[in-house]
């Protein structure tokens, strides 16, 4: 463990809090105006948030993998999770925008 491992993470200046409902959701609608789909599943997944977390400081004080809600599994699954997410990342950046000519 590094030296700096052990220094307490700064209190944050002020509390951190969830975007408003009215804010996030004009968000998600021009963002997304194309894909009805992300529409939905944004609010839906916003709402299911807030209802797990209400207090956006409790899930900021939680372990990384409780906030990324991968706790509780096999060592092995989430590295096969992270070589698979690897290399969707590498195939994404390979993927040409437009077609050749």
């Amino acid at each position: 463990m590094t030296a700096l491992a052990l220094v307490p993470a700064p209190e944050p200046d002020r509390r951190r809090c969830h975007a408003t409902r009215e804010e996030y959701f004009a968000w998600v609608r021009a963002t997304f105006a194309d894909a009805p789909a992300s529409i939905k599943s944004r609010r839906y997944f916003y709402n299911r948030f807030l209802k797990h977390w209400p207090d956006l400081e409790d899930w900021f004080a939680e372990p990384l993998l409780v906030r990324l809600d991968l706790h509780g599994r096999d060592p092995h699954e989430l590295l096969n999770l992270l070589v698979v997410l690897g290399q969707l990342s590498y195939l994404l950046l390979q993927t040409p925008t437009e077609p050749s000519p």
